[in-house]
């Protein structure tokens, strides 16, 4: 019984909703990797304004970016093979 309450159509049974929210993740992520600065404006945060604070701003995006970038990717993949 444990293996059909992971299986992906009961969590979630709505595909399209499915592939707009990897969509979403994926384009913020690509977004955020070349330009922090501008996801930080889309997710209404207030610009650093130390440089060290810039820095660390930029660095964290960067991995925020990629975070989404693999998060999207995973979901369109687990899809896409039914698991």
């Amino acid at each position: 019984m444990a293996a059909g309450y992971f299986y992906l159509p009961s969590l979630c049974p709505n595909t399209a909703a499915l592939i707009a929210i990897a969509i979403a993740s994926c384009l913020l992520g690509i977004n955020a990797i070349p330009r922090p600065r501008s996801d930080l404006n889309i997710l209404t945060y207030p610009p650093p304004t130390t440089t060290e604070a810039q820095k660390l701003a930029d660095f964290l995006m960067a991995f925020y970016g990629s975070r989404n970038l693999r998060l999207g990717l995973f979901m369109v993949v687990a899809w896409y093979l039914d698991a």
